[in-house]
């Protein structure tokens, strides 16, 4: 079993062509036909996160019953997409799992018995709220996805965020807190720590902490500054 055979790397105008997407289903298909020509994929899927939850936007090369199954079972807790990060733009079964665990996963088993081997997972940053993933699989028969394939998939899926930010609604966060959380995040973005937000609002440090930290999540800040700067993009001291 070897991997698809793979052409050149992505080309600029290959790229141009996924930036300059005027539609969803224009950026899916300039995706699909990049993901076969340089990482040997059978088919592929475009999600925006919503709250952590992928939800599709393109699908194409995957039986549909696949698609269902795959989001009854692992819609809301992908291992994969669970991994992604800043530090960590793709992801695989194997890599994620490990061998031995990925060979006996439910995913592959998932995968299997649609007719698909391996598959690989994308991070799409789109804004400071909002992610997406692209999300590919080979045939059965086909080996698994190699190390330039995962490189030219981190390009693609940079050029598929710059085309979703006129393409996606914005996830709010600004306009749906709650009050006092609103006030939290707020005293975030004027540089104080926890515990003078605790004291300045009336909670507990450890609430504050647990606050602090589901913003960060929601909108994928490594670190307590870029969460600053990222609340300030919403709209926050506004």
């Amino acid at each position: 079993m070897t991997a698809a055979p793979l052409s050149a790397d992505l080309s600029a105008a290959e790229l141009m062509e996924v930036i300059s997407a005027a539609s969803i289903p224009l950026l899916g298909a300039q995706c699909h036909a990049a993901l076969e020509r340089h990482c040997g994929a059978s088919g592929m899927g475009i999600y925006v996160l919503r709250s952590g939850v992928p939800e599709l936007l393109y699908s194409s090369g995957v039986p549909g019953g696949f698609l269902e199954d795959y989001a009854t079972l692992y819609g809301t807790d992908d291992p994969l997409i669970r991994q992604l990060s800043a530090q960590v733009p793709v992801t695989d079964g194997r890599t994620c799992l490990g061998e031995a665990d990925w060979a006996r996963s439910g995913l592959r088993e998932l995968l299997s018995s649609w007719g698909l081997g391996h598959n690989m997972c994308g991070l799409i940053p789109i804004d400071a709220a909002t992610m997406g993933v692209i999300y590919t699989a080979t045939l059965q028969r086909t080996g698994p996805f190699t190390p330039q394939a995962r490189e030219q998939l981190v390009f693609l899926c940079r050029g598929a965020g710059i085309a979703l930010r006129s393409l996606v609604r914005p996830t709010p966060v600004a306009g749906d807190l709650p009050p006092q959380q609103a006030r939290v995040a707020a005293l975030v973005c004027e540089g104080f720590s926890n515990k003078e937000i605790a004291r300045a609002v009336g909670l507990s440090e450890h609430t504050i902490k647990e606050y602090v930290q589901r913003l960060a999540q929601r909108l994928r800040a490594d670190n307590r500054t870029a969460l600053a700067v990222a609340l300030l993009r919403q709209g926050f001291l506004h």
